[in-house]
């Protein structure tokens, strides 16, 4: 009986996916030599390790059994590999990131120009969104500011930002803003409708709560708003950290710092479930969350 050993892992791999495809894209296999592959190994073996049909493959009673004696020696395997890898700083392969624009214009490009200078030969694709993301549109790792839930995904908290209200000088001298009860008549720029929050009075801890239930102006890019905001159109709930220089330069301003405001964004990564992850990603995600926080002090 004549065994590749190569073959056997293909097998496990298929098992743990349960499609040819799925294999064939994380190991740049074509799916009709792992077909082959699988079918040689079942004439070796003499047994039928999966039952075929046309959406996915499932195991025999065989195939359990032999998955589930050979499936964690495999996986003992990847794991001292990777880390041989790692102590060599030989990773190496591509990356898709996907995140919206105002979370690398805010903190994402240090981590990521850091994670390059470490990792210089993973190649680095960002996939930029403005509204909804998709880990599956070629993603490996998504940044958002909602949680999902999901069998196959994980949804990992890593860092919230806070929120300041805005507006232009001239805009806040023309309105002559003095209370929280003027907010209501004046022109709001937001990415949702209907939207809320609420403000807390430093001083007496008293909480008011504005509703705006239909913006002037309703645009899914933090880019485009804070252009508004600057062109006197209206004011704005903004990142602190993303307008730290307007607010230095005096082109933004905050309105009733005496208050502040309860929300928060909370920032998420989006990824599949470990055991689905390429090095590469453990890698980046492992990184990011070693760093998380010196990346976040004094933002």
């Amino acid at each position: 009986m004549s065994i590749h050993f190569d073959d056997l892992y293909l097998f496990c791999k298929v098992a743990e996916k349960g499609t040819l495809k799925s294999v064939s894209e994380l190991l740049d296999i074509p799916s009709p030599t792992l077909s082959r592959r699988i079918y040689t190994l079942e004439k070796s073996l003499g047994i039928s390790l999966f039952n075929r049909n046309r959406r996915e493959l499932t195991l025999t009673n065989e195939g359990v059994i032999y998955f589930n004696t050979l499936s964690p020696q495999f996986k003992d395997i990847d794991r001292s590999l990777e880390s041989i890898l790692l102590s060599f700083g030989s990773v190496q392969g591509c990356i898709r990131i996907s995140l919206p624009q105002f979370l690398y214009d805010t903190f994402l490009n240090e981590i990521i120009d850091k994670f390059s200078d470490i990792y210089p030969l993973i190649n680095i694709e960002l996939l930029i969104y403005s509204e909804q993301f998709n880990i599956n549109d070629h993603a490996d790792i998504a940044f958002i500011i909602e949680n999902t839930a999901s069998k196959v995904l994980i949804s990992r908290h890593l860092t919230d930002l806070e929120l300041v209200l805005v507006s232009s000088a001239a805009f806040n001298n023309q309105e002559n803003l003095t209370s929280p009860l003027d907010l209501q008549t004046l022109p709001f720029i937001s990415a949702t409708k209907p939207y809320s929050f609420t403000l807390i009075s430093k001083e007496t801890g008293k909480e008011h709560l504005v509703t705006y239930p239909q913006p002037r102006f309703l645009i899914k890019n933090f880019n485009m708003i804070k252009s508004l905001v600057i062109n006197n159109k209206g004011i704005a709930l903004l990142p602190r950290n993303y307008i730290s220089s307007e607010l230095a330069s005096g082109q933004m301003i905050q309105l009733l710092p005496e208050w502040e405001i309860k929300d928060s964004i909370s920032i998420n990564t989006v990824y599949r479930t470990r055991d689905n992850l390429t090095l590469i990603v453990r890698t980046f995600i492992d990184f990011l969350y070693q760093n998380q926080t010196s990346l976040f002090t004094n933002r």
